[in-house]
């Protein structure tokens, strides 16, 4: 079974600082965030729940509905 790690947040989370093409929201920022460094150290893929400006409502909603669909993958 593959191993996961579950990303969500806000913008931090997400790597909406880190420059790149898509500076915000794109797929360089999400592979490069800390989110996806620790996935990779620790031999899972990651899981991108996070959006820039997630309220800690947004978080728990999100993890909630993820949870309830993939529990077998955890």
């Amino acid at each position: 079974m593959e191993k996961l790690l579950v990303i969500n947040g806000c913008s931090h989370s997400v790597g909406s600082e880190i420059p790149g093409p898509l500076l915000g929201d794109g797929w360089d920022c999400r592979n490069n965030c800390f989110g996806s460094l620790l996935a990779e150290k620790l031999g899972r893929t990651p899981v991108h729940l996070a959006l820039p400006g997630g309220s800690n409502d947004l978080i728990f909603r999100l993890s909630t509905a993820w949870l309830g669909d993939n529990i077998t993958k955890i």
